[in-house]
């Protein structure tokens, strides 16, 4: 589920996390992990002033429920997946950045204009066990100051 996180500041440049290798790539059964259009969360409000971002646990074992398998192993160091972000309610951008960074970086991932599907594949750095309390977390921020944007988060593999 989601984790409301308030920003450490402002965003800056400096919200750089670097991934150390080698890695090895691994593909997984692409899988849809987040869709607001159907989850109980709804859409991400927009939290362009307020620093707010969602954090993700996307590799904890018990992700799906029923018992569904995730491939997705908490230590996983970065993932790849698509954003996509559809029925904006204004223009925006989404940023997506590692779990247990707690400053909003200034780079977009995904840019919209209101009511628009994008999509666009990411390698987002992941915070892990070794980090503090994160699964392969990821963390995800609506930067429009006016409008909800629905996000929905697909993943194919992840670097280990």
């Amino acid at each position: 589920g989601r984790k409301v996180v308030r920003a450490g500041g402002q965003p800056t440049a400096a919200a750089v996390q670097l991934v150390s290798g080698p890695l090895t790539f691994r593909t997984i059964s692409p899988k849809r992990y987040l869709d607001t259009r159907f989850d109980s969360g709804g859409p991400f409000p927009p939290q362009g002033t307020s620093g707010d971002f969602f954090v993700f646990d996307f590799g904890a074992p018990d992700y799906f429920a029923g018992g569904v398998p995730n491939e997705l192993p908490p230590d996983a160091k970065a993932i790849a997946c698509n954003l996509t972000v559809t029925g904006g309610t204004s223009s925006g951008n989404l940023r997506a950045f590692p779990g247990n960074i707690d400053v909003v970086p200034l780079v977009s991932n995904v840019n919209w204009v209101t009511n628009q599907t994008v999509a666009n594949y990411a390698i987002v750095g992941a915070a892990t066990p070794a980090d503090g309390a994160f699964q392969a977390a990821i963390s995800l921020h609506n930067a429009s100051i006016r409008g909800s944007v629905h996000v929905i988060v697909d993943i194919s593999g992840y670097f280990a």
